[in-house]
């Protein structure tokens, strides 16, 4: 009897490890089966090669900041159910909206916050940058006019894949910078901060040097004899008046401002 005890006690910890392996291959199992599909080609303008790598490189920017990279295109903006307008430009936003909210409808709302790179190819030729809830702050209707400024020429020469690889890096740097600063001012050029640094860097040097000379220590009483020495007297010749006039001036002061408005997400874009 006791052996037989025995031998459940030491059966006991093989069957605890063995339900951890399991419970861990069952959830690895159950991850692996909800992939996110990320890019949608409907304008037929990708290789499968290309939408393979675009997808990987999704996937990759997801893991690293849980924002999801998405991309469409389109050859007649009828994928998706939507309010239509005559306005070319404005209908390609809407078709942006459009596909969000199935993208959405699919994966749930925890996969919310995406930026979509949307290029109509049909004779609009139009691409639309978005940002979509919190990406909409870190990514506004400047910075997505920005994105789409630096990949306008890629889509006008046909370099699709590349247009798309340069979507997703850009948006990547802009939304590392603090809302409201513009990611394109020459304090972040790295070739401005060497120069500025090598400036500095001079200055102090300079400033070095000077001060490393020595010191003059004479002055007026050093070679004048306190005990034997004495005024003999002084005159006082008058030359001339200076007078100097300063104008006060006035403070006039004046004040203007602005206001902006905007519903969904952030949109910038252009046609190319």
């Amino acid at each position: 009897m006791r052996h037989y005890l025995k031998k459940k006690i030491y059966l006991l910890p093989a069957f605890l490890l063995l339900c951890f392996f399991l419970s861990f291959y069952c959830s690895t199992m159950i991850e692996g089966s909800t992939d996110v599909k990320r890019v949608y080609d409907y304008g037929d303008i990708l290789s499968q090669e290309e939408e393979e790598q675009l997808e990987e490189l999704s996937d990759s920017y997801y893991k690293k900041n849980k924002y999801n990279y998405l991309i469409v295109t389109t050859s007649t903006r009828q994928e998706y159910e939507r309010e239509l307008s005559s306005n070319l430009e404005y209908d390609c936003e809407l078709y942006s909206e459009a596909f969000y909210a199935d993208f959405i409808d699919t994966y749930g709302t925890s996969m919310q916050d995406c930026t979509i790179l949307t290029i109509d190819i049909s004779d609009n030729r139009y691409a639309d940058v978005s940002g979509q809830e919190n990406l909409k702050v870190k990514l506004d209707n400047n910075r997505c006019d920005l994105v789409f400024e630096n990949i306008k020429s890629y889509l006008s020469d046909g370099d699709y894949g590349t247009a798309c690889e340069k979507y997703m890096s850009y948006v990547n740097k802009y939304i590392s910078f603090k809302p409201g600063v513009n990611p394109n001012l020459i304090i972040f050029k790295l070739w401005f901060q060497i120069l500025l640094s090598f400036g500095i860097s001079t200055i102090i040097l300079i400033i070095l040097v000077v001060n490393s000379g020595g010191k003059i220590t004479t002055n007026s009483r050093t070679y004048l004899d306190q005990a034997n020495s004495r005024l003999l007297g002084h005159h006082d010749h008058y030359i001339r008046t200076t007078t100097k006039r300063t104008k006060i001036e006035r403070n006039n002061s004046s004040s203007g401002g602005g206001s902006s408005s905007g519903g969904g997400g952030s949109h910038g874009g252009g046609h190319f």
